[in-house]
């Protein structure tokens, strides 16, 4: 806490998720409608609405800021359904 108070940095000048991408799970060019025959009732916000979201993180939990090794350099990739 003193580091980012003084200096700005340190682990929290991060936000954690470091970058994003929302996508449509039914975009045609992901995917085919000729290989992939789902017809799902859209439930989102608007047509072209996203209903993924996809976050990467400069590191891993285990679960719920449960760290795993602090020497273990590693990302995360954490997705969520948006319906």
């Amino acid at each position: 806490m003193l580091r980012y108070k003084l200096w700005g940095t340190g682990p929290l000048a991060s936000n954690v998720g470091e970058s994003v991408a929302f996508f449509r799970s039914d975009d045609q060019v992901l995917f085919p409608p000729a290989e992939y025959k789902n017809d799902l009732e859209d439930a989102n916000s608007g047509p072209d609405a996203p209903d993924l979201e996809i976050i990467m993180c400069p590191g891993a939990v285990h679960s719920h800021n449960v760290s795993l090794d602090p020497k273990l350099q590693a990302y995360q990739m954490i997705i969520v359904l948006l319906r």
